[in-house]
């Protein structure tokens, strides 16, 4: 239970910092720049923390939890995204799984996300 909220701390850290990046990052020419800060943003995070975590044996693993579970993963689940793929490539040594994994969750998350408003508009329109 205890992990949990950790995970909940830095999870409502990360939301908040996403909320103001939305609020006030503008959309020139209807780029979704704010999306795309707080992924590269969450990405540098993600890979600092993995290399810290690596450095730091004795590392608490509640503060752990905070922040890369809680915080960056609140913050960008990009990251975690990207992260997966770079421990596949880097680290597993497995470049083509990690295009597998890329291109699937993307083809998949796309075609999802069209299903879901498909779905929504049919319910509720």
């Amino acid at each position: 239970m205890e992990a949990l909220l950790w995970v909940a701390i830095g999870g409502a850290l990360g939301a908040i910092v996403r909320y103001y990046f939305y609020k006030f990052l503008p959309k020139p020419m209807g780029f979704p720049l704010a999306t795309f800060t707080v992924n590269m943003i969450a990405s540098f995070i993600l890979g600092f923390l993995i290399g810290l975590f690596e450095v730091q044996k004795t590392f608490p693993s509640n503060l752990k939890l905070a922040l890369a579970t809680g915080f960056c993963g609140a913050l960008s689940t990009f990251s975690t995204f990207v992260a997966d793929d770079y421990v596949l490539i880097f680290k597993e040594l497995d470049p083509i799984m990690a295009a597998f994994y890329t291109g699937l969750s993307v083809a998949i998350g796309i075609g999802l996300v069209w299903a879901g408003e498909r779905t929504a508009y049919a319910l509720f329109k």
